[in-house]
């Protein structure tokens, strides 16, 4: 009895010491049953809270608060700010996606599955198993077939299960740029299987579309123009900034390995798009990883903190591993 007692409170004093030691390297495990993980910080002297939800959403960035005015649009598993990837161009009929699927909706559940999920230090770390966007032969509703036009040979999702090993990996935190605070967001893509091309989108932002303004910047010129004509599905070469109408709130992109921006406006749903895209041909099997910079904050601060780190930045090809 009296080793058996010893043996008990050896392993209570181990663990305990074990916790303790794991809080002071910075570093916590998120359980399963904390359905949100949270980072908060103070950039342009107010502050800025940034929420990922594990169980509606994946760990895909579900809120981002700055001056108590949210920013991210999450009515559906399709908007969030979150990554995902699409090959051989058939755009949502082969599209694994972080925070979920279609047919999740509005649900309080995702198809996509977490891997891993842990705090260190000041940075939030998840990787998932992604969901494709369709269900296994779920028939599109654009008249053009799967791709947006680029396979209307393809009618239907081709995915033959609801994941398959395409996982989003990615890395979340606040840091400094100059005298600023943005946030860094840093993806790795791990492909399972060769493709003639893929698709990939380390950034997609959905916000509500009381971000009314567009802007885009030249870096050639180094100022940003405003866009008047608000073109769907527009890809430009520049940095995006969206911004309230009154310029209290904004919120910019800067893609540090994807060189190509797309911005758009659903009017029916009432949010708009910001994406960072990168298009990579003979996929093979590995990891393709892209860093982004996201900046909050009044219009004229963001637009100048974006063009600071574009000016400091030459966008590389992305990296494969």
């Amino acid at each position: 009895m009296c080793k058996k007692t010893t043996l008990r409170l050896f392993q209570i004093v181990f663990s305990v010491a074990l916790c303790a030691m794991l809080l002071l390297l910075g570093w916590r495990e998120v359980p399963a049953k904390d359905v949100e993980i949270r980072l908060s910080s103070i950039t342009f002297g107010r502050p800025v809270v940034l929420s990922a939800d594990l169980s509606r959403f994946a760990g895909a960035i579900s809120s981002l608060v700055w001056d108590d005015f949210e920013y991210v649009d999450s009515k559906d598993h399709g908007r969030e700010i979150q990554s995902a990837m699409f090959f051989e161009k058939l755009g949502p009929c082969y599209n694994p996606t972080e925070a979920g699927s279609q047919w999740d909706s509005t649900g309080p559940n995702s198809s996509s599955k977490v891997l891993v999920a842990e705090i260190l230090g000041d940075e939030i770390h998840t990787k998932v198993d992604a969901a494709f966007w369709l269900k296994p032969g779920t028939p599109v509703v654009q008249k053009e077939g799967c791709g947006w036009g680029a396979r209307p040979d393809v009618r239907d999702a081709v995915n033959k299960s609801v994941r398959d090993g395409y996982l989003i990996e990615k890395w979340v935190r606040f840091s400094t740029e100059g005298e600023d605070v943005v946030l860094s967001h840093e993806v790795a893509f791990h492909v399972p299987r060769s493709h003639k091309i893929g698709t990939f989108d380390p950034i997609a932002a959905y916000l509500p579309d009381v971000f009314s303004r567009i802007f885009v910047f030249d870096g050639a010129a180094g100022v940003f123009n405003e866009d008047q004509t608000v073109r769907p599905y527009a890809f430009v070469a520049g940095p995006i900034v969206f911004s309230t109408n009154d310029g209290q709130h904004a919120f910019g992109v800067f893609c540090e390995d994807a060189a190509q921006y797309i911005y758009h406006r659903f009017r029916e749903s009432q949010v708009v798009m910001a994406n960072c895209r990168d298009v990579v041909e003979d996929v093979r099997l590995g990891t393709y990883k892209y860093r982004s910079k996201l900046v909050v904050g009044p219009l004229a601060d963001v637009k100048a903190t974006i063009a600071a780190i574009s000016n400091s930045n030459v966008p590389p090809t992305a990296s494969t591993k």
